[in-house]
């Protein structure tokens, strides 16, 4: 899929016409690493020390992730330390935040492709985002913003069941204040009033938003790269097949589809936000076919090693784009290629009473598998393997405390 033209925007940091090779500096995960590295691209990861792509052979350096307050500084001094120009590549909303409100300090060192500031923080705000995408004309479900220690019966003019989620995910309260996944559903009054309760600790507001019925496999998604000069320079459309937890969860399970519909309003969401550079528009078809928009994320994600997979390398097409580099050959993303995290989306599947055998013959005909690779297998044995189960684990604890 390719799309029409825009306005020409304004990159962060150099070069326009650089011919240096350039050096990638990854904020994310291996699924983002190593559509790079396919590409011929060098890879500095700067993450957490326990996390996999510390052991992986796919990059040709790790810089640990200083904490948050010190994230801007680090990134500077590793980008003043690799050869050529520096393209950033976010992967999580509060670097992504972070970047996008210390601009002017970063674009000396890091190239990067964002949209303005301000539809930076309405896309990470939820009650910003709904409100927006209302007035105009987008198809969110009707929501409220409630304050958590104030009174039910405004939130269930929604007409119950409504899910509750936080404006702005607090990461370190997130899974102890909404159990394992990103929001919770409240069925009755009694159980919106306990949830409110619950979050009231951490948050003082939170959205109350009508639930729509459906399983995860009704999430279908758009993903785009909104080249320099405003052109959709690729897009390709997916859909969610199994998350952790089942519901309102993340995804351990996905395919690439081809849903017209799934384009059309993924470009309409794009244009009516004014987004630049990546991102991803995730909406839920309901019983009736009809496509609701929950969020739009402005940053990299695992989507894009699936859509590489398939055919379309977005990473690759943001390297060159940012470093002068001749853009890469990009096909139509081939519908039906799967990705698949492991063990985890193994430990969900057997939850959900798939059978070892089937989920096996299954897992035979996967296109990608996030966590494993045995080209490079020290990531999932020193790092993926018991970080997940570890994180699984947790996540279970979690949603009973908030059952």
């Amino acid at each position: 899929m390719y799309g029409e033209h825009g306005n020409r925007v304004q990159t962060g940091g150099p070069r326009p016409g650089a011919t240096a090779p350039g050096h990638a500096l990854v904020l994310g995960d291996l699924d983002l690493g190593y559509p790079l590295r396919e590409a011929g691209i060098p890879v500095t990861f700067m993450r957490p020390k326990d996390e996999p792509s510390r052991f992986s052979n796919a990059g040709v350096g790790w810089v640990e992730q200083p904490s948050a307050p010190k994230l801007g500084a680090g990134m500077l001094a590793a980008a003043r330390a690799l050869p050529g120009p520096t393209v950033l590549f976010v992967q999580e909303d509060h670097a992504l935040q972070l970047i996008s409100r210390h601009r002017a300090s970063l674009q000396p060192e890091l190239s990067y492709l964002l949209p303005e500031p301000e539809v930076v923080d309405a896309l990470l705000d939820k009650g910003r985002f709904q409100q927006l995408a209302a007035e105009r004309g987008l198809p969110v479900p009707p929501a409220e913003i409630v304050a958590t220690a104030g009174d039910v019966p405004a939130a269930t003019e929604l007409e119950l069941p409504v899910l509750v989620k936080p404006l702005v995910w607090q990461l370190e309260r997130l899974h102890a204040d909404f159990g394992a996944g990103k929001a919770v559903v409240a069925t009755t009054s009694a159980e919106l009033r306990a949830i409110l309760d619950r979050v009231a600790r951490t948050y003082e507001r939170v959205l109350v938003q009508r639930f729509i019925p459906g399983d995860e496999t009704g999430v279908e998604s758009y993903h785009v790269y909104v080249d320099p000069d405003g052109r959709i320079a690729a897009e390709f459309t997916g859909r969610k097949i199994r998350t952790s937890p089942p519901e309102f969860g993340y995804s351990t399970a996905v395919e690439t589809t081809e849903e017209q519909d799934v384009a059309d309003l993924g470009r309409r969401v794009v244009r009516a936000f004014d987004v630049k550079g990546v991102a991803k528009v995730d909406f839920k078809r309901d019983q009736d076919g009809r496509l609701w928009l929950f969020e739009v994320n402005a940053r990299f994600n695992l989507w894009h090693r699936v859509g590489a997979a398939a055919g379309c390398n977005i990473p690759a097409l943001v390297f060159a784009d940012l470093t002068g580099r001749p853009r890469p050959a990009l096909t139509h993303a081939r519908p039906g290629v799967t990705w698949s995290r492991q063990p985890r989306d193994l430990l969900i599947a057997r939850e959900q009473g798939v059978g070892l055998v089937d989920y096996l013959r299954w897992l035979r005909t996967v296109d990608v598998v996030g966590g494993l690779r045995l080209s490079d297998p020290m990531p999932f044995l020193r790092g993926s393997l018991w970080l997940q189960a570890r994180d699984h684990a947790e996540r279970r604890r979690n949603a009973g405390r908030a059952g």
